[in-house]
């Protein structure tokens, strides 16, 4: 790897993981109903900015965070994501890409005023966490080959069963939160 694709691959390990972090605040606030206008509004910026970081690596070819100019071997790469898809029963990539930048073409970067063109309700994030998942398993493994992966989280750190554990800490978090504003709404506080 020359030294600029070592620091591109690093970059883009940063923008996934962040990224990563955002689907899990969102799987943290989407059990929880609240009619506090404040998480519902971070519900809905966090799923703005995760369409937006998301499509930074997987939409448009001519990024140059684009996954095709960060991965070496982008037909299996490709494969290993359309199979990964399709085993969760999440579609194929070119389904989630549709999915993904129609919601942040017409929702989150910019606004259609055709009600009829705009999303109904927010896309999954299943697909967007698989492939982003993968695609920083991919980076951190190739990165790692090249000793220069030290600063950044090992995949197993932010997958699976660590997820899981992430996200069950947040939602603890969140829930000591709501129980605080218990009494409060969106004119007044108790």
């Amino acid at each position: 790897m020359t030294t600029d694709e070592i620091r591109k691959s690093r970059e883009a390990l940063f923008g996934l993981r962040e990224l990563l972090h955002r689907c899990v605040m969102y799987d943290v606030l989407s059990p929880r109903k609240t009619d506090l206008n404040f998480f519902r509004i971070y519900q809905g910026s966090l799923m703005d900015s995760i369409s937006v970081d998301w499509c930074k690596f997987f939409g448009k070819n001519a990024e140059c965070s684009h996954w095709k100019k960060l991965v070496v071997d982008v037909e299996p790469f490709r494969e290993k994501l359309n199979r990964r898809l399709v085993e969760d029963d999440l579609g194929t990539l070119n389904d989630v890409w549709d999915t993904m930048k129609g919601y942040r073409d017409k929702a989150a970067a910019h606004l259609d005023f055709n009600e009829s063109k705009r999303p109904k309700c927010y896309p999954s994030l299943k697909a967007a966490k698989v492939t982003a998942e993968l695609l920083y398993q991919e980076l951190y493994a190739r990165l790692q080959r090249e000793q220069e992966h030290h600063d950044h989280v090992d995949p197993s750190q932010i997958t699976g069963d660590s997820r899981k554990g992430i996200v069950a800490h947040n939602a603890e978090l969140f829930s000591v939160c709501l129980d605080a504003l218990d009494g409060w709404n969106n004119e007044s506080r108790p």
